[in-house]
């Protein structure tokens, strides 16, 4: 049995993908097993995987399945003692493997790890002022948090609402599969699968570590999901699909009305809503705080025209929420992100909290000789303290 599964599930990104099974395949080792989630690829997908022969898993749709759906293939071949999921457009550190057996090591009882998921922005990504960029952090010490007070905080405090711990570039006993069935009945990954594996990890865990250092790298490219909910085109694609194969709108739409506006922001509220219902099905009570969740979305959007203000002030009274908040300090539900300003290379800043240090980088890699994921994974590689792999670790651009 290997000890570690990494799940890639992928659907027409042959392009992303072939970077981020090269950061996997390139671990050399047979304590992690690859297991690719064909979701119905047209684009030379299936063909290019068949070339790669009996080095990883292939299970293949030949119908186009939602995200959801995609992921749950994946883990039906995983036989791993760990798993972690990334995309298709994402990758592992080039030390991943040994890294994380290190960390396995250092806590034997742990069932999750985190850690803080550097950014990169693939050249090809929508804004222009975000293409090639890389953010990533590393600290001087790991650290035990409670998986009941991280869950509290997520739907009482609005904290960590994004990514909570879960499947999605953290390892995860996969033995958490099997303890979700047993308390829930079944192993729901909701709507968004990442999202909804950090929620249900959570909720039958005891606690997680956070690691120092990253083990995978997220990439943002022109294709990514989450990226196509922040364009100013409601009709994109990627976003269109996803929508349509997870029915997302009408489940989560019509019964979490909110406001009838369609950004992210806005959907994540919903979402939450739909995963606070789940959980008090099942016994566990959060009080969610609307007027955080309302302060939230003004802190990530732009401006809110009059009417869209009016409506949405008024559900929130009847959530109870005082609407005291000057206009001017309103910002758009566009679903337009924001733009980095590009920064020189490397722009660093160091921060101290509970006796821990954090570094954070950000690079501008239009300097540098790096255009892919796994490339910036072998910057952070060589910046990031108490690193070791196994095999030589090639130079950055090669």
């Amino acid at each position: 049995m290997p000890l570690i599964s990494v799940v890639i599930p992928t659907r027409n990104r042959l392009f992303y993908l072939k970077d981020a099974l090269g950061s996997a395949l390139a671990q050399h080792c047979n304590d992690l097993e690859i297991v690719v989630a064909d979701n119905a690829t047209t684009d030379g997908t299936k063909e290019y995987l068949v070339s790669l022969g009996d080095v990883i898993k292939v299970t293949r749709s030949e119908e186009p399945l939602s995200m959801t759906d995609n992921w749950y293939r994946g883990l039906q071949l995983v036989t791993g003692e760990w798993v972690i999921v990334i995309g298709d457009d994402d990758c592992l550190m080039p030390d991943f493997v040994s890294a994380a057996k290190a960390a396995i090591a250092r806590h034997p009882n742990a069932e999750m790890f985190d850690y803080d998921i550097p950014i990169y922005r693939w050249p090809q990504t929508l804004n222009e002022n975000e293409r090639n960029y890389l953010i990533f952090s590393s600290s001087s010490g790991e650290c035990t948090r409670s998986s009941k007070e991280t869950l509290r905080c997520v739907f009482e405090e609005i904290v960590g609402i994004m990514s909570p711990p879960g499947l999605y570039h953290r390892i995860s006993k996969t033995s958490l599969i099997a303890k979700a069935k047993e308390r829930f009945g079944e192993y729901n990954l909701g709507l968004v699968p990442d999202h909804g594996s950090g929620l249900i990890n959570l909720s039958v865990t005891t606690d997680y570590t956070i690691l120092s250092r990253p083990l995978s790298v997220m990439g943002f490219s022109e294709r990514s999901t989450g990226v196509s909910f922040k364009t100013a085109r409601k009709d994109n694609e990627v976003r269109t699909e996803f929508m349509r194969l997870s029915n997302m709108e009408r489940i989560l739409k019509e019964k979490y009305f909110i406001i009838d506006l369609d950004n992210a922001d806005v959907y994540q509220w919903r979402l939450l809503l739909y995963w606070r219902d789940y959980f008090e099905r099942h016994g566990i009570k959060f009080a969610f705080n609307h007027g955080k969740m309302y302060e939230y979305c003004l802190n990530r959007i732009w401006s809110v025209p009059q009417e869209d203000q009016d409506e949405l002030a008024a559900k929130l009274t009847e959530f109870g929420v005082a609407r005291g908040i000057p206009r001017e300090q309103l910002v758009s539900i566009t679903g337009v992100s924001r733009s980095l300003r590009p920064l020189p290379a490397p722009d660093c800043k160091v921060l101290v909290h509970n006796n821990v240090v954090m570094t954070r980088l950000a690079f501008d890699l239009d300097r540098l000789p790096i255009r892919s994921c796994s490339q910036a994974a072998e910057l952070i590689y060589a910046c990031v303290p108490g690193r070791q792999r196994d095999v030589a670790v090639r130079k950055v651009g090669e």
